[in-house]
């Protein structure tokens, strides 16, 4: 017959102590990157909106899939007069630079000046592009 074994606990034989330093692996570099807000991840108001017209310019015909959200999104990002007249620019450069779009240019902005909602003391959309072109 075989002798019993008898078993003693782990953790009764341990000498691990929870006083003991942090246990760190040799080659260990405490990484600290200082904290940023990470808005380099996002793009500005103008690469937004440049990427977007550059995107129509050469797929006009999701103009009507797209537009809806480019819009809701504007209304987001255009909250002042700086914005507002960024924005105008923008597009203005883009329809009077680039023949083909043109009308593309002419629909963005009616669909624009109908539906951004910031309405500054400088003028709406509509009227700032009205200025700008005269």
């Amino acid at each position: 017959m075989a002798k019993p074994q008898v078993v003693v606990a782990p953790v009764l034989m341990s000498k691990l102590s929870v006083n003991a330093p942090e246990f760190y692996p040799s080659g260990y570099s405490n990484y600290t990157e200082s904290y940023e807000d990470g808005c380099e991840d996002y793009p500005t108001l103008s690469e937004y909106v440049q990427d977007f017209l550059n995107h129509l310019t050469e797929q006009p015909g999701s103009f009507e899939t797209e537009i809806e959200q480019f819009a809701e999104t504007l209304n987001g990002w255009v909250t002042t007069d700086v914005a507002l007249q960024e924005l105008m620019e923008l597009i203005y450069q883009q329809a009077t630079s680039i023949p083909n779009f043109s009308y593309m240019g002419a629909r963005l902005c009616n669909y624009l000046s109908h539906h951004l909602t910031i309405s500054p003391q400088s003028g709406n959309f509509r009227q700032l592009l009205l200025k700008r072109s005269v």
